[in-house]
């Protein structure tokens, strides 16, 4: 059972990371704050892919990728905050993805930075033990926070 969780969590994880692709390609217009959190978004997800395609086996297992993965997400959850001011150009620039709820609900938001922050650094301390049943454990959970962030916090996609 424990296996199928992991499962559902790295495809999860491999889908919101096929979201970042796309959205990349499609927001080549955005400027300011909206470009800087689409650069970041797309930065976290291709850290997170890297160590999907790992655990998928569609490339070599390395430790340091993993562990450089969970940097990459610790240094971008901390800016988090920065990234969605409450500006007019950030709620409603052109190609922005976030939801009003951002704002209505910044403490969760806040929250849930947090969390990935938290998440990640268990990320980097299971890499460097190299115990792959553990790093699938904590990918999953960090693929979860960024999943939850993006289902109440940003428009669904077409």
């Amino acid at each position: 059972m424990k296996f199928k969780f992991l499962k559902i969590t790295t495809l999860s994880a491999a889908i919101m990371i096929g979201g970042f692709a796309q959205t990349a390609t499609s927001h080549t217009g955005a400027m300011g704050i909206i470009k800087e959190r689409m650069d970041n978004m797309v930065i976290m997800g291709k850290a997170l892919g890297a160590v999907a395609d790992m655990l998928k086996g569609k490339r070599d297992f390395d430790a340091g990728v993993v562990s450089q993965t969970g940097d990459v997400l610790i240094q971008h959850s901390k800016t988090m905050g920065s990234l969605f001011p409450d500006t007019e150009e950030s709620r409603l620039g052109k190609y922005s993805a976030a939801l009003p709820v951002v704002w209505e609900k910044n403490d969760e938001f806040l929250a849930l930075a947090k969390s990935l922050e938290e998440k990640a650094e268990i990320l980097k301390t299971v890499a460097s033990g190299g115990d792959l049943k553990m790093i699938k454990v904590a990918f999953g959970q960090t693929a979860k926070t960024c999943s939850a962030c993006h289902a109440d916090f940003r428009k669904k996609k077409d």
